[in-house]
């Protein structure tokens, strides 16, 4: 669980059922949480190529610089029949995807700038289920559909593949360290009803992962799974979070770390395994760049806000901030949490006896938080009509009473979100049956500009000023399929068309200043990158 913005990098208008419409193929996308599942069983480690690629034109997309301002030419990654997974994050990127042969379904890599791919697993089962999580990928054979139970193997470009890592993983209970050397993952886990119910959790290393001793086991630790107690488990560097409710308190959590030399430590209480910590959270953390400090919320009446120092003594170096606060975070530099009250937009300090400012009087939400955390997007408004628009605000949370900028002063509009420099803010208005109006202003305020008049949603990476439009919806299936165009959110201009049939769910990943997609389409199938200005 993350901060709950409305939006964040990607935005799409309720109006894709009113639009879309096309051939009945029935096609399924799975997404990051449930990927590339079917084929015969069995699966093996990286070996060989599985062909070349690398090679740049269209490749059945759009003619590129077709219309617009720039030339876009996308780069064919893997011709075919292939589900796009993610985008590794480690210091060699590689794009994971699963590619059908004929009846075989392989798991395969390629390299984020091109050249040739590796088989990660050769074949896939139709139980088997691969993920990718920072540097690290992720499969699961051998699944219990009754338990929700398998068999866990990883990828790492580094390291290759590592099977049988545990035969007792929970299947989707994994993460991994951005740079790839870290992994944490469930072991002994039970299950009933096609979920896991009770898993501990092993935290170890990519190069020789083993599953014996995990940090978090015994019978007063063990993470207990429920419909009202989700757990909240990742990597920050490579210090590992985890809040999580156990058997004994089925709904407030406890928070653990476990550092990079492997030491858990709790942080809520003073005791990790024994009943004398009783759990006070909700499964919920924001952590700062560092793993330094971690915002949390009580649980009970009175929801208290908490600042966490990580490295006090276990239990100790909490910093109360207020009762009844709904959401929040931490800032980069570890030195306040904003929050969020049932009518306020807070700031508080990371000290001793922190001081609690207002940003904002009148509140409803976030919407969105610049990547350098200056300017917060929030709405005043209450969500208005089906697609539930709102108004558009932003203030500098970096001055003393700031001023708010009224980018959009009625609920008629769904955010899209700051651009990757935080100096521009991108909205949908004029919704109707056919799409909307995809707009920019200054994120301080200013002249509002047009970027097209007909985005059925729209995507902002992380770097650079532009943004990608989505329009054109076309219904393959219960797959919404759309057209891709770039269009520079601060300077304007006529959006460029570089790509057609990506899905709009799940289609697409953003890797610094490439855009990796994949296309379903009976001639020029396949997954392709781009570079974006």
């Amino acid at each position: 669980m993350r901060l709950a913005v409305l939006v964040g990098a990607v935005a799409t208008a309720g109006l894709l059922c009113v639009v879309a419409c096309g051939d009945s193929n029935n096609v399924t996308v799975p997404d990051e949480e449930d990927a590339g599942s079917s084929g015969s069983s069995g699966s093996s480690g990286s070996s060989g190529s599985s062909g070349s690629s690398g090679s740049s034109g269209s490749s059945g997309d759009l003619d590129a610089g077709e219309e617009g301002g720039v030339i876009l030419t996308p780069t064919t990654l893997k011709a075919g029949d292939a589900i796009l997974l993610g985008v590794t994050t480690d210091a060699t990127p590689h794009v994971i995807y699963v590619l059908t042969n004929g009846a075989t379904r392989s798991l395969e890599a390629v390299p984020l700038g091109g050249g040739a791919s590796e088989v990660i697993a050769a074949t896939l089962a139709a139980t088997d289920r691969p993920l990718v999580r920072g540097g690290v990928v992720a499969w699961y054979t051998a699944v219990n559909a009754t338990t929700g139970v398998g068999t866990l193997n990883i990828w790492t470009k580094a390291n290759g593949a590592k099977l049988a890592v545990s035969t007792t993983s929970g299947v989707g209970f994994f993460t991994g360290s951005p740079d790839g050397t870290r992994i944490a993952f469930s072991t002994a886990a039970t299950g009933a009803g096609g979920a896991v119910t009770s898993t501990s959790l092993k935290v170890t290393t990519s190069m020789t992962p083993v599953a014996t001793n995990p940090e978090i086991a015994g019978a007063n630790n063990t993470i207990n799974v429920n419909a009202n107690c989700a757990p909240d488990i990742a990597f920050t560097g490579n210090i590992l979070f985890a809040a999580y409710c156990t058997a004994a308190a089925g709904t407030a959590a406890r928070l653990v770390t476990v550092d990079a030399a492997g030491t858990a430590k709790r942080l809520d209480a003073a005791n990790i395994n024994g009943n004398a910590g009783t759990n006070t959270l909700q499964p919920y953390w924001q952590a700062d760049a560092t793993g330094s400090k971690v915002f949390v919320i009580g649980t009970g009446a009175n929801e208290q806000g908490r600042i966490i120092t990580v490295a006090a003594a276990a239990g100790a170096g909490i910093v109360n901030l207020e009762n009844n606060v709904l959401d929040g975070f931490m800032l980069k530099d570890g030195s306040a949490a904003i929050y969020q009250t049932a009518t306020l937009l807070r700031k508080g300090t990371a000290v001793a006896a922190p001081v609690m400012t207002t940003l904002a009087g009148t509140f409803q939400g976030v919407l969105d938080v610049a990547s350098d955390e200056k300017r917060i997007m929030f709405h005043a408004l209450a969500p208005a009509g089906d697609e539930e628009t709102v108004d558009v605000k932003t203030l500098d949370q970096t001055v003393a009473n700031p001023p708010v900028a009224d980018l959009v002063a009625t609920a008629t509009a769904l955010p899209v979100g700051f651009n990757a420099p935080g100096t521009e803010a991108m909205y949908l208005t004029d919704l109707g049956a056919t799409g909307a109006k995809l707009k920019a202003k200054p994120a301080a305020g200013g002249t509002e500009k047009e970027l097209a008049a007909d985005a059925i949603g729209a995507a902002v990476g992380p770097q650079g000023t532009g943004v990608i439009v989505f329009g054109n919806p076309k219904q393959q299936g219960q797959i919404i399929l759309v057209d891709l165009r770039f269009v520079d959110g601060a300077a304007g201009g006529t959006p460029t068309a570089f790509a057609d049939s990506v899905p709009v769910q799940g289609g697409f990943r953003f890797s610094g200043k490439k855009l990796v997609y994949m296309r379903l389409a009976a001639t020029g199938a396949g997954i392709f990158s781009v570079d974006l200005p």
